[in-house]
């Protein structure tokens, strides 16, 4: 079985690493001449999909996006040494994008961000996992794809590096966004009053800029004070108390 898992923190780059780890996989799986799958899976799904593709003779090679996981699925990670690129941002700034993004409550943001981001520390555990902060991959994303590359044992040049990083970029994030609907009905899927393409898991509205420290711009004195209050136990342990870009 041939399985890259793309987690990590809400709004911290996940969709960017999937799309990259997708399109590598799917070269590797050219070169090969095998078949090639990509999936964004929530919780119980996932359990119900590694059931599914763990069988001996399967030749698939499997790209999937998640946030959160059970017990089951962390075992599975373990027994198979499944690859891992998981992504982490400055909880305050996942916040500020979560709230802005599906405009909901602060107090529903944090918790959203607290229920995934709980996992590093799982992932730590478990082992065998490329972690990749938001805000170093955003100065250089090609040669952070260069980095994922080189995890999955995949060989690639400067012109695959290239075409990866167009596909991917922010420019190129935001005009799938925001042309979702006039693309074939067939490429997209509506989510409630929001649309997600088929392919890159983008949603309508899904790239707001990227910037960095956002969450001191686009929340109130009293959002950040809450913001920095719950978070406080995750800044200090991923090294964002006094975080210097």
């Amino acid at each position: 079985m041939d399985l890259t898992l793309c987690s990590g923190v809400v709004r911290s780059g996940s969709t960017w690493a999937f799309n990259v780890c997708r399109l590598l996989n799917q070269l590797k799986a050219e070169q090969l001449g095998r078949p090639h799958e990509s999936h964004f899976r929530d919780t119980r799904s996932l359990e119900l999909t590694l059931k599914q593709i763990n069988q001996p003779d399967n030749q698939t090679i499997y790209t999937i996006k998640t946030h959160t996981i059970t017990q089951n699925v962390i075992d599975f990670l373990i027994n198979h040494n499944i690859k891992n690129v998981c992504t982490l941002r400055d909880p305050r700034d996942c916040v500020a994008s979560e709230f802005l993004f599906h405009q909901e409550s602060i107090e529903a943001a944090v918790t959203k961000v607290l229920n995934t981001i709980k996992f590093l520390a799982v992932y730590v555990q478990i082992g065998n996992v490329l972690f990749i902060r938001y805000e170093n991959m955003i100065k250089d994303p090609k040669q952070y794809i260069k980095i994922i590359a080189n995890y999955l044992d995949i060989v690639c040049d400067d012109k695959v590096i290239n075409y990866i990083y167009e596909q991917t970029n922010i420019e190129k994030s935001k005009q799938i966004s925001e042309q979702l609907t006039s693309q074939p009905k067939d490429t997209f899927r509506q989510e409630g009053n929001d649309y997600v393409d088929k392919k890159t898991y983008l949603h309508t509205g899904h790239v707001q800029g990227g910037q960095v420290g956002r969450w001191q711009t686009d929340l109130t004195t009293e959002q950040q004070a809450y913001v920095n209050a719950q978070l406080k136990p995750w800044l200090d342990l991923l090294g964002y108390c006094g975080f210097v870009i």
